[in-house]
């Protein structure tokens, strides 16, 4: 008799459950634990302190890692995939960050121009504890993403589903559970990049070198004062013809960049 085959992990349903350990169940202890310490200290907000989140987010990534080791027996470094050290590689990637940088903050001020009922989701200003945010925001945050929606999601999903659903599924998943509407249609786009370039390269490391520069550089835009608020105002300010013309330069760059990424890495396919 063979011995039973495990299907492939996690399946679309048990990918909830995969969610819920790295957004609730992992977080949840680190919060309570900041939320009794601030009460005995006198500091009662203090479970909501940027550096609570930076924790669970670096805690979240370690136990999904751990997680999936644990389900699949895969060794941590095979979910990372090799680095790809290719010069050529460098231009069409930087190409590809600018250009989704441009389109998600023109896609943002679109629809809250559009949607007016949706700019309760836009940001206004710059908060302080601002190291302990880019913490959160730039490392944290896209460690513990990509390990979840692309390391163990995605790669769960394509020897169930078959590529192109895979990507559907894992990119719906992803911008659903950002919980911001506003920002729904570039975040759903993100992760059907991301993933596109994961299964590309056959490494994890793009996709989270694409996710920290391009959170980086939303951060600086922040601080710099530059925010989806005057994005908006710029919009609504803007000739159609003009607003159509960057898009279409911003769609065609990153189009560019795609295409040269696939030809760069058709030898590892």
């Amino acid at each position: 008799m063979n011995p039973t085959v495990k299907p492939p992990f996690p399946g679309f349903f048990s990918a909830i459950g995969v969610i819920a350990l790295a957004k609730i169940a992992i977080p949840a202890p680190i919060a309570l634990s900041a939320f009794i310490g601030g009460a005995l200290l006198g500091v009662p907000d203090a479970y909501t302190h940027p550096a609570v989140e930076a924790a669970s987010l670096f805690a979240a990534a370690t136990g999904i890692a751990w997680f999936y080791r644990r389900q699949t027996g895969t060794a941590i470094r095979v979910l990372f995939g090799q680095f790809p050290r290719r010069l050529s590689l460098l231009p069409p990637f930087v190409a590809t960050v600018a250009a989704y940088t441009l389109l998600q903050s023109t896609f943002t001020a679109a629809m809250a121009s559009f949607f007016p009922s949706l700019s309760s989701h836009i940001s206004s200003e710059f908060p302080q504890h601002r190291a302990y945010i880019f913490t959160a925001v730039c490392l944290a945050g896209p460690l513990a993403e990509e390990i979840t929606y692309r390391g163990v999601l995605l790669r769960g999903f394509v020897p169930r589903y078959g590529q192109t659903q895979a990507l559907l599924f894992s990119a719906a998943l992803f911008a659903a559970l950002h919980v911001n509407p506003i920002r729904l249609p570039g975040t759903f786009l993100f992760g059907m990049w991301t993933g596109w370039l994961t299964l590309r390269t056959r490494s994890l490391w793009p996709s989270l070198l694409f996710h920290s520069i391009t959170n980086t550089l939303f951060f600086a835009l922040a601080a710099l004062g530059y925010t989806d608020q005057q994005a908006v105002a710029v919009l609504r300010e803007s000739h159609p013809a003009r607003l159509v013309g960057f898009i279409a330069a911003a769609l065609a760059l990153f189009a560019a960049g795609v295409f040269s990424i696939r030809r760069g890495t058709m030898e590892i396919q």
